[in-house]
Parts: C-alpha cells; structure tokens; sequence
C-alpha cells in the first residue's frame, strides 16, 4: 500500500489579502540569514545584493487551492519578499519539513498561480533550493509508510544564476519536457541588462526530477549548452558551445557572455540543452531559454589626482551621493582617485566633504558632463592650515632683552616691566615646534615651559619664558692682627675696600660657578699674609683670612729756643734708652716703636737751657709720632752751669781726659771732671757760678791706655778767663800732633 500526500509552500514578493506586514531583516552585500515562520530561513550569500535590503518571510493564510496541483498542500504556503529583487548569487531557501518524510516536491508560483515544481533537496529535516529571486512556496511530501510506486518525472533544463550581469529581472523558470522530446524554445523568459566589455557569465543545470528526487538526464550522455545570440528579428550567431559537468543529480556549466559580440541596445539570447555533439550547429538545441538582453554603452568614471596629503592624511570626495576617501601615500605627482559607473552624459560635481585635519583642501575642474570617455582632469589640492606659535616673556627688568627662536628664526623680545609677548606666524599643522631662550642678561636666568609640541588645529599661545636674577653671594672673610693701620683688598680686579681688624665683605656679590681673586694691594706699615684668596663661588664666601703684624713708626719732632750757642743744646731721650743732644730744629730717634706701644721722650738733663717736651708720651696710633721740645735760657743774674761735649776719638780708643773749672765758686777754688769712652759725648760741671763771676776752663792731654798711641791735644772755645752771664757748653774738640 502507498501512501501520497503533496504539500505546498509559497513565496509572494507582493502583498496579497490575508497577510500583514512582515517583520523584515535588513541584509546587505555582505550577506546574511533570515529566520520566518517555522524555522524557515533564507541565507543569502556575501555579494549577492549590491544595496541593503530588507528581507521578510510570511505564512499566507486564506490562499485558494493551488491550480494545476492533484493535491492539496501538506504545508503552509510561505512568501518570500522582496519580489523586485534578482540575487547576483543563488540564495538558500530551506522549509521545514515533519519527521520522517524522506521524499518531497516543492512548488513555486510568482503571483500564487501557475505553480510549477521547482528542484530541492532533503537536508537535516528541511527542503533546501536555490533560487535569484523570491516567490510563493508550497511541498507535497510522500512518507515511507509503505511501497511507493515511481512517480511522474520532469527532466529539466534551467538557468540558474548569473555573474556580471546588473538590474536582471528574469526569473528562472525550467525549459522542461516530460519525455526529453524536441520542443522549442520557451517564451521570453526576463530581461537582462549589461554593460558592454563587462565580464558576464550563467550558470546553467540539467535534471530529472521523480518523486522528489533529482537525478541526472539518463537520456543525455553528453550535455552541453549552446548559446546564440542575434538582434531582433536578425539572424542567430553562436555564443558558444559549452560542455556540462555530469554528476548523479544532474548536469552543471558556467557559461561566460561576451557582451563585446552583442550589439548595443536589444538583442535576443537563446540557451539550449544538446545531447549531441552536431547540435551546436543550425537548427541548435531544441530545449532552452530565451532571454531579451539589453547592452548599454560602457559607464564612465570621473577622477584625477589629489596632491598636498601628507603620508597617512585622508581627504573625502563627494559626487552626488556617492564618496570617495583617499589616503596621502607620499608618491610623486599625487595620489589618484576615480568615481565609477557614470553614465554618458551625466553631469557630475566633486566636492570636498572632510579636509584632512589640520589641511584645508580644494577642487579644481570639478564639474562637468560626462562624455564618451573618463573624466580624469579633476584637481584636489590640499595644503596644511598655518599658525601661529608664541607666548610671552616674564620677570626681565624694565629695558631687558632676550631672543627667543624656532625653527631657525629668532626674535629679539624687550620688557616693558611686565609680561612681554612674543609669535611666530606661519607654522603648518603638523610641524613641531621647539621655542628656546639665548642672549640673557648678565646675572639672569631663562627657563622654557610649554616650549616644544606639534602645531595642532589652532594657534599655540602658552610658551612661558621665566626669567629670574641668579642669586648672589657675598665675598668676604676676617682681618686679624692690625692695631692702627687699615688694610686695603681687591675682588676680581674692580672693588677695593679699606678694612681693620674683624669681618669685612665686598659690596659686589657672584653668582655661583663665578671665579673670585682677592688681592692685598696696601697693608700700610703692617706686614699682612693673605690666605683663601681665590676660588669658585659654590655659597657665600667668608673664609679669606688676612693675618697682619703691627708695623713700627718713628718718634721725632723739632727743638726751639735754643739760644744758638755752641754750647747751647737740649739732651732728650727715648723710652729710657736712645738719647739724641739736639740743637734748634727737627730730629728724629732711630729706635723705631711698634704700633700700638708706649713711648716717652724725655729730658735727661738740662744745659744751659732749660727744655720741656710737649706731647712727648702717648701710645703709637698707626702713624710716626712728631712732639715739640721747648727751650728757655736762663734768666740774667744765674747761677750758671758749664756742660759741653768732646769730639777727636773713637769709642774704643780708651782715652781719658781731664777738664779743670777754677771759679771762686767752686768749692774748694777749683772743680775737675774726667771724661772718658763712656762720659766724653756729655759732662756737665756741677758748681753754680754766680752772675759776673769768673771762671777758666783748663784742659789735660786726651791720654789713651794704650801705650803705642799718642795723646791728644784737647781746646775748647771758653780756653782762658770767662765771666759767667750765662750757661755754657763746652765744645772740646782733640787731635793728635801734628
């Protein structure tokens, strides 16, 4: 016993009573899948759309019958939309099917009537076909309840897909006989349109289909296609005759349409199925497909190049709707850019729709009308946008310059006391920038912040140049050792100071790193050493040591009111030592007194004057020390004194001698003196004569102690009678014989 049942599922690209609008599922040309009622799909390849669509499955309830079918459906009958669209690949259509069924036909109708059955298989539980375009879909099924005799077969002959042919509305129905009989060609099965010199192919399929199964032709054993091809109402011309590729479910070849043969406008294209090798020629294959095709002239593009991007930059060209991004490679003469498939004729207007940043870009020979050939002179140029890199100057006094530079260009900024502005104009987007500081002033210090970076879309205004005085350190040290005197020091060559004992500094102040040389250029009557007097500034400097020893001054002065008389002198005497016999006038001790010590001139002894010492003690200030010794001669009416003075022999000689003053005043009538190495420079009588009296000064002979030398004849001035009237100094003066 058999079991039969038939089953239809449909596809309608057109709304129809019954149905509502279907969610949709927007694929594009990178392809996708569709889901629908049941678990129905459509999967449809990458490349087979050239826009994006939106793709829908429905179950259409309320459908009549299906005509022309011994069965009613087994399945729901589905559509399938959009009907306007023809795929460039064969798209999958699975339906799903009930457990168990192992063999089922699938119907197709366009508008849901002249159902015809369309090739599929049975794959995981799903009817799977490939169709190009979408329709109405039914299945009638057979279960494997029981034996099933063979069923009615169709041997087929359909054109399946195409390659390189655009806006195709033809919709691939089978060329198909239920003997393989010699039938003629179907009607005018769709049109196609194409482009003359494109690359175009179809892909055509041979079968037999029975009981849900497709198989190969028996009958053909060498299946080729033969195309022809002729313009209306012409005569045919061959395309070409192609040999199939067999296998167990049919026969398959890719056949390629030159569209250089065919003529520009319509033309008539015939593909038949032969399974004789003699039938590629008059009267050709008896089964096939007609299809009107029209070739339209070859599009156009219009382009040009694009100079001035940088490697890497982008720049979007507009025509109409359509863009073009072109990325700067750096090449010589520019980068090139084209928009395709214009159509003669057609006007078109390229535009700047995004500049590189940073760039601003321009078309040159934009517009136009297509013609007969490409459109290649459009010119973009693109140049990068310029600006500015500046900032400003702080803390330089009042009439202070520095120079900033960039770039190798420099400028001269002066300060006002304030912030002092700066800019370099012309600096492209992109470029990097490195602002620095030269020619500072003495004693001052540059710093850059925010002076380096790459010139973005705007103008760079925060480079800071701080400038600030370098600190300074004083330079100095100690003096030690100085009583009276000031010591004189030089720094580096310039300032000079005059300091005394203790701590001294030099106004000028270095800064550090400087070099410093002090120099001892006076240290008055004192004998100084200099220590630490050089070096590098790393701080304040206050270790210059300058160690002195007091230095010794002279004592002297001058003697008035002497008389003037030989024997009229003034006796003064330093410290207890050094005693000078002086007349009128300036003198001088050669013992010398160091700074800062006593000294005392004094009178010994008086002679015939008597003298007073003014200034004469004191402490040495740093200076010789003049005193002032005052004489006053003895008034009239005495008493009187002889004093005096030997000169004729040498310390060392050892003479003596022996002065005899005869006075009535002198006790005992006469009054003897004896003067030798040690008293002959100075002696004094000791009797007081009296006014108006008489005196005489008698000599001896200058006798030596040593035998070999001889003696001396000694004389002085008052030799003889003298009347006492006033003190008198002896000059005695001795000499050999002659």
């Amino acid at each position: 016993m058999t079991l039969a049942a038939t089953g239809l599922l449909a596809l309608n690209l057109s709304g129809c009573a019954g149905t509502q609008t279907p969610p949709s599922t927007v694929i594009t040309a990178d392809g996708g899948t569709v889901s629908g009622p049941d678990g129905a799909t459509v999967t449809v390849p990458a490349g087979a759309l050239t826009r994006p669509t939106a793709i829908a499955i429905t179950r259409v309830s309320g459908m009549a019958q299906p005509s022309g079918v011994d069965a009613a459906p087994d399945s729901p009958v589905y559509q399938i939309e959009p009907h306007d669209v023809t795929f460039k690949e064969a798209v999958t259509i699975r339906l799903p099917l009930p457990a168990g069924v192992t063999s089922a036909t699938v119907y197709a109708a366009e508008d849901g009537t002249g159902w015809y059955p369309h090739a599929a298989v049975i794959k995981d539980g799903y009817l799977e076909l490939q169709r190009n375009g979408f329709s109405y879909y039914y299945w009638k099924y057979t279960s494997t309840a029981g034996a099933q005799a063979p069923g009615e077969y169709k041997d087929h002959f359909i054109y399946k897909a195409t390659q390189g042919i655009t806006d195709t509305q033809f919709d691939p129905k089978n060329a198909q006989s239920s003997n393989y009989g010699y039938i003629e060609y179907t009607s005018t099965q769709g049109t196609w349109t194409a482009r003359r010199g494109a690359a175009a192919s179809v892909t055509f399929s041979a079968f037999r289909t029975q009981d849900g199964i497709q198989t190969a032709l028996p009958a053909c054993a060498n299946p080729k296609v033969i195309g022809t091809h002729r313009v209306p109402g012409g005569p045919r011309a061959l395309l070409g005759s192609f040999e199939m590729t067999s296998g167990a479910s049919g026969s398959e070849v890719t056949v390629p349409v030159d569209t250089n043969v065919l003529a520009l406008g319509d033309n008539e294209l015939y593909f038949g199925l032969s399974c004789a090798v003699n039938f590629d020629a008059p009267p050709y294959a008896q089964i096939g497909i007609k299809v009107n095709a029209t070739v339209l002239a070859p599009l156009r593009t219009v382009g040009g190049r694009v100079s001035g991007l940088g490697t890497g930059q982008s720049v979007t060209l507009s025509n109409g709707g359509r863009t073009r991004t072109v990325v700067g490679t750096g090449a010589s003469g520019g980068d090139a850019f084209a928009f395709d498939a214009l159509e003669s004729g057609e006007a078109y207007d390229v535009r700047i729709s995004a500049s590189p940043a940073g760039s601003t870009c321009a078309v040159t020979n934009g517009s136009g009308t297509v013609g007969s050939t490409d459109v290649t002179g459009v010119a973009v140029t693109c140049a990068a946008n310029r600006y500015a890199v500046g900032g400003s100057v702080t803390g330089l006094p009042q009439g202070q310059s520095v120079t900033v530079s960039n770039a190798g260009v420099s400028q001269s900024v002066a300060s006002s006391g304030g912030a002092a502005a700066f800019s370099f104009a012309g600096v492209e987007f992109g470029t990097t920038y490195n602002v620095t500081v030269s020619n500072v002033p003495a004693g001052y210090t540059c710093t850059v912040t925010g002076g380096s970076g790459t010139v973005g879309a705007g103008n760079v205004t925060g480079v800071a140049v701080t400038c600030a005085a370098n600190p300074t350190y004083a330079i100095g040290g100690t003096v030690s050792g100085l009583v009276s005197d000031r010591v004189k020091l030089q720094l580096n060559g310039g300032e000079t100071v005059s300091v005394g004992n203790g701590s001294f500094a030099f106004t000028t102040r270095l800064e550090a790193g400087q070099t410093y040389t002090v120099a001892l250029t006076d240290s008055g009557n004192s004998s100084c050493t200099l220590s630490g007097a050089g070096g590098t500034v790393g701080g304040a400097v206050g270790d210059i040591t300058v160690s002195c020893t007091p230095g010794s001054y002279t004592i002297g002065g001058t003697v008035s009111g002497l008389s003037g008389g030989v024997f009229d002198t003034a006796e003064v005497q330093l410290n207890g030592g050094e005693t000078l016999t002086l007349r009128n006038g300036a003198f001088v001790f050669q013992t010398r007194v160091t700074d800062g010590q006593p000294y005392a001139v004094t009178i010994p002894s008086q002679g015939q004057s008597t003298c007073t010492v003014q200034g004469g003690s004191g402490t040495v200030a740093g200076m010789n020390v003049s005193v002032s010794v005052s004489c006053e001669q003895p008034a009239a009416g005495g008493p009187f004194h002889v004093t005096g003075a030997v000169d004729g022999w040498m310390p060392g000689e050892d003479y003596t001698l022996s002065l005899t003053l005869s006075s009535p005043d002198a006790a005992g009538g006469s009054e003897t003196v004896v003067v030798d190495d040690t008293t002959y420079t100075n002696f004094a009588f000791g009797t007081a004569l009296s006014a108006g009296s008489t005196y005489t000064i008698t000599l001896s002979k200058a006798v030596s102690s040593d035998p070999g030398a001889p003696s001396l004849t000694c004389m002085s001035q008052a030799d003889g009678s003298n009347t006492a009237t006033a003190d008198m100094f002896l000059n005695v003066t001795c000499f050999p014989p002659f």
